[in-house]
């Protein structure tokens, strides 16, 4: 592993000093698709505003443009296409959809959408297919343990931050209609705008489908909220609201008589203020509350005594606070900051259980020329026993004025059953990477990786993952580039030395891109390959790539209307990407839509 890393070094060193470095700036045009381009950018993967040039994990930035090119229906399509992360059943949209990053499990992830985890609070698990993508501004995606700044996140941190209101409009807003096989539409609508100090977004929407697989239907309703408010004491304060409810059917077989349903219903709501207390001390307080009602039933459809329906429902409530502290000043940031949750979980069988968590947390930066310092320290109480100290020590070193070299080391943990106290699972990791603008037409990102994980489920509690990732973009030539990502990854059970079935070893993400501004057209070609190494009993099949088309096309219909026109086609060749023959993904389906902007 390490001569592996050395050799991707050199290989990049090598290339950069063959290659005459352009002096103007190219981060307008190395933004692409599931890739984070370097520069000034400031991102918040820290939990505090920091310059993406300062960022010692892998971080991957997506934003609202990007989103736009995919024509997608929720956070998982997105998440689809970023190297690294891995989906483990493409059906419906909406579907109950288990993720991967870097081999590490869905419920080794946090999510996040401002500021407030999704995931449940039994199993960890972050239903990422019930996120819309209409509503999101930005993602901003750590792979990589997290823990120091963010608690239960030894596989990473998926960040979403949804739209604010149009700062340069009174009123404005989106709204679009999408109609594809199996009756499956996708209906939004967005209304935003600022007057003064106040700014307010508005947003809802239904996507439902009888199911592209046979009972895989799904009606997924959703409404948002933000309102903003520039207070005059200089303070800012923040409000918003979520509520989402789904109807899923799983798995449904007339020929094996057996079904598998989901209801779901959600929300949230949150409060921040943040208040300068100097020009470089800040103070930022923030409220939670959210809520979760889960029904499953497993059975049969035609009521068999023998196999009687098994029926479970979990409620789930937390209220939470967090109070931060950040000071921002050159060369020094800092922030400290304390969270507090108050958890209620009524479980099928009527048990209640009640949990109080709390955690505080330290970490900055500190630059020195073109070496930064970034250490990060965090305690968290779980009330389960155990409670971990979790710790961060990372670096950045600028080799040139578009090449970056990160690197960082950490521990992590993650609950991935709320119920047992000894099911806190651990990793220790180590990351070294390298970024680069400095060929004249591509950008390149490299990084290599070592896990640790300690107390997983039997019959491997203790595990090595290791391996490297590459990304790279073209620069657009007349309106075309080109991305992709390689992912390798060797995952072994540290007693018997085997490799674990199951854990994707190699993955293979591609992307072409058109642009032409003056007729108003883009589309994009995105492409997914991924070996998962899966028991061979299961009868898994993931030979050939899968490939999705989208293409947009803007109408002119008036001054104060821009329409849109778009078009989707998915798994174009009928490309089978499946673990298992249970869960096998959906053939090629197209769908189509309209989009008016005002």
């Amino acid at each position: 592993m390490q001569k592996t890393c050395y050799v991707m070094a050199a290989f990049f060193l090598l290339i950069m000093s063959l290659t005459p470095a352009r002096g103007e700036d190219l981060a307008s045009d190395l933004l692409p698709l599931g890739l984070s381009a370097e520069g000034s950018e400031t991102v918040t993967t820290s939990r505090s505003p920091r310059p993406i040039s300062r960022i010692a994990e892998n971080v991957t930035v997506i934003t609202a443009d990007q989103i736009a090119l995919l024509n997608p229906h929720t956070l998982i399509d997105i998440l689809q296409t970023i190297p690294g992360i891995q989906i483990q059943q493409s059906r419906t949209p909406g579907s109950w959809t288990p993720f991967s990053t870097k081999t590490l499990d869905f419920n080794h992830v946090l999510i996040f959408i401002d500021g407030i985890a999704q995931n449940d609070l039994l199993n960890n698990f972050p239903d990422a297919a019930l996120i819309p993508a209409q509503q999101i501004e930005r993602i901003e995606i750590i792979k990589g343990a997290a823990s120091s700044a963010w608690g239960a996140a030894m596989g990473g941190v998926v960040n979403v931050i949804t739209k604010s209101g149009n700062p340069e409009k009174r009123v404005g807003g989106v709204a679009s209609a999408t109609y594809g096989e199996k009756g499956t539409s996708d209906l939004n609508v967005e209304l935003g705008g600022t007057e003064n100090r106040f700014g307010y977004y508005l947003a809802g929407g239904n996507l439902h489908s009888r199911g592209l697989l046979p009972g895989n239907g799904i009606n997924f309703n959703h409404a948002w909220g933000k309102f903003e408010y520039d207070l005059p004491n200089r303070g800012h304060l923040t409000v918003g609201g979520n509520i989402r409810e789904a109807f899923r059917g799983l798995e449904e077989s007339a020929e094996l008589n057996y079904r598998d349903t989901d209801e779901f219903r959600y929300h949230h709501l949150f409060a921040d203020y943040s208040h300068p207390l100097t020009e470089h001390l800040i103070l930022d307080l923030s409220a939670r509350h959210r809520r979760q009602w889960n029904e499953t039933i497993l059975g049969s459809i035609v009521y068999d005594p023998l196999f009687p329906d098994w029926v479970t429902t979990i409620r789930q409530t937390t209220s939470s606070g967090s109070a931060r502290i950040r000071w921002d000043k050159t060369p020094l940031t800092a922030l400290a900051g304390i969270d507090y949750e108050h958890h209620n979980i009524l479980k099928a069988d009527g048990e209640e259980l009640v949990l109080n968590r709390w955690a505080t947390y330290l970490n900055g930066s500190y630059n020195a020329g073109a070496l930064t310092l970034l250490p990060g320290i965090r305690f968290d109480h779980t009330a389960l026993g155990r409670n971990p100290t979790t710790y961060t020590l990372g670096a950045t070193y600028r080799l040139t004025e578009k090449t970056l070299i990160r690197g960082y080391s950490a521990n992590g943990y993650s609950l991935a059953n709320t119920i047992l106290v000894d099911n806190i699972q651990k990793i220790k990791t180590i990351q070294v990477g390298i970024e680069s603008n400095d060929i004249s037409f591509l950008w390149l990102k490299a990084t290599c990786f070592y896990n640790s994980l300690s107390n997983m489920p039997l019959p491997e509690p203790k595990q090595t993952r290791q391996g490297f990732e590459i990304e790279a973009r073209t620069v657009p030539l007349n309106g075309l580039s080109f991305s992709g990502g390689y992912t390798f990854a060797h995952s072994r059970d540290d007693s018997t030395d085997e490799r674990i079935m199951g854990a994707e070893s190699q993955s293979l993400k591609a992307a072409v891109y058109y642009k032409e501004d003056n007729i108003g057209f883009s589309g994009t070609l995105t492409g997914n390959y991924v070996w998962w190494n899966a028991d061979s009993t299961l009868n898994p099949h993931y030979t050939p790539m899968v490939w999705n088309l989208h293409l947009t096309q803007k109408v002119k219909t008036g001054d104060l209307i821009a329409t849109e026109l778009f078009f989707s086609g998915y798994n174009l060749f009928n490309g089978s990407q499946y673990t298992s023959d249970l869960f096998k993904n959906t053939r090629r389906w197209l769908e189509g839509g309209v989009r008016f902007r005002f």
